[in-house]
């Protein structure tokens, strides 16, 4: 793809689609979708304030909003229609999604108050989002599907103070069992049953 600056994109499971965001002239990012094999032009599937876009189940793409001063996670069908809210609680940074595009990992406000901010599992489908951590955490699916992957705390140079866990997801389950608060600390974390500790403390695995 040429005459793109693309902040972020996915490959469709099949492989033969990508959707990226890409920056236009206004600095606002657009959502474009494109053919791998080059048999039709890209569209603009959304315009300006959207980024963050990835697959989602039955031949949807989902992706971030911005609407004044918050952020929404949002889906479209790919031929441009059915734009359409996930949820109406509003979300910052989305950090991940499953493999089958059915759940979105994102940060979002706290309206319990305490910590700033709330780790979030959103079923892209709607839904009631499940609480993962009860603060900030970095969350990744395995490329499988079969693991859920936390990384708590914060590393710096000077001194880790995080740790990284693998947690499994049970067969025909969408996620693992987690406090209906989230996960508070890294002892919590540990303390689950069938929890993998990862020795690269404060970080997640990249894909095999």
């Amino acid at each position: 793809l040429t005459g793109f600056v693309i902040t972020s994109y996915d490959v469709s499971p099949d492989e033969d689609e990508v959707i990226l965001a890409a920056s236009a002239q206004n600095a606002k990012s657009e959502i474009w979708i494109a053919s791998l094999d080059h048999d039709a032009p890209p569209r603009r599937l959304a315009a300006s304030h959207h980024d963050s876009p990835f697959f989602g189940p039955d031949g949807q793409v989902i992706f971030r909003r911005s609407e004044e001063t918050k952020n929404y996670l949002y889906r479209i069908r790919k031929d441009g229609s059915g734009l359409q809210r996930v949820m109406d609680r509003p979300i910052s940074t989305v950090f991940s999604n499953s493999p089958d595009g059915r759940w979105a990992a994102a940060l979002a406000p706290n309206p319990d108050g305490g910590t700033f901010a709330t780790t979030l599992a959103i079923p892209t489908s709607g839904g009631a989002p499940i609480r993962v951590c009860a603060g900030f955490c970095m969350t990744q699916w395995s490329s499988d599907g079969k693991f859920l992957h936390i990384a708590l705390g914060t590393v710096s140079r000077r001194h880790d103070k995080g740790a990284a866990f693998a947690f499994p997801i049970p067969q025909g389950k969408f996620m693992p069992g987690f406090p209906p608060s989230g996960l508070a600390s890294a002892e919590e974390a540990a303390a689950l049953p069938n929890v993998h500790r990862l020795d690269a403390v404060g970080t997640i695995p990249g894909h095999a």
